[in-house]
Order: C-alpha cells, then structure tokens, then sequence
C-alpha cells in the first residue's frame, strides 16, 4: 500500500516544538504514486514504520521532555565528574613531583580537604571561593606544602573551573 505522508515542516499549524521530520498527516493511496503536491512524500507503509522507527528517538525527546530534576541532576553529575578529574590531575602531577617520598600527602589532603569536597560533589562556585581562600592563605602549612601547593597551582585549578563554568 501506498502513502502520502505530509512532514510536519510542511505544515505551519503545529504544536510547538514536534521534530519537523515526524510525519503530521498520512494519506491512503492504494496502488497510486500521486501526492497531493510536493510538500508531500510517498512511502510504502513498511517504509512508514521504518521512518518512524528511525525516528522514534527525536519526537519521544518531544513528547516527554526531561524533568528539571533530571536537568539539573544531569548537570550535578557532569559537574562532580569534572571536578573528580580535577582531583585526580592534581594527584597524578603530585605523586610525579614525589609528595609521597616527601611525606606531605596527609598534609595535603587535609589542607585542601573542603576544596575537594566541592569538586567531588560538584560544587564548583563553592570550590571556587574555596580557591580564593586558600591563594589568599599565608600560612607556614601552606608555605611547607610547596611546591606541590602553589599559587600558581591554584589558579591553574581555578582558571579549569572557570573555563568549565563559562566564566
């Protein structure tokens, strides 16, 4: 059997949003190959439902958009999973630098403690004050923490954030 089947970027009246190529009219045709003009495709009903199929994914996103729940959690997840890579490229550059042989990686973990707290739970604006905190410190912990804590190293961490952030 044949088909005219009228794609919704043909048609003006829709419902906001629908995927233009999500099939808004179908017309039986029988044995005939005319459509009613060219806006019109023609399609056996197996090549219907294989459209369909291959589309199925782009108006199910339409018609059952994401909750913000799932917006937001999404984009906690996305967050902590940057902010893990964070913490393990400042990890993998200290062990190469030999702050185990140097005995300073409790110190370290204690010192930076909030600071990771914030990047694993993808706090990033938390874990950005945090870094201004602790550039700010003067203390003789941090003065014995170098060079595996730096200045330099903070805002190399900060500008990740911020490039991660858009800011």
């Amino acid at each position: 059997m044949n088909l005219a089947v009228l794609l919704y970027q043909h048609v003006t009246d829709k419902p906001t949003g629908i995927p233009d190529g999500w099939p808004a009219e179908v017309i039986e045709l029988g044995d005939s190959t005319e459509v009613p003009d060219e806006t019109w495709n023609l399609m056996t009903s197996e090549q219907l439902v294989a459209y369909k199929i291959a589309n199925q994914a782009t108006y199910n996103a339409w018609l059952h958009p994401p909750t913000l729940p799932q917006i937001v959690g999404g984009s906690i997840d996305k967050a902590s999973v940057f902010g893990a890579n964070v913490i393990r490229d400042v990890a993998v550059t200290n062990v190469l630098t030999g702050i185990t042989q140097a005995g300073k990686t409790r110190d370290f973990t204690l010192f930076c403690q909030k600071m990771v707290l914030f990047l694993e739970t993808g706090s990033l604006y938390a874990a950005l004050q945090e870094l201004d905190i602790l550039i700010a410190d003067t203390s003789d912990l941090k003065a014995s923490l170098s060079p595996f804590l730096t200045n330099d190293n903070l805002n190399g961490i900060k500008s990740q954030i911020q490039v991660y952030l858009g800011l």
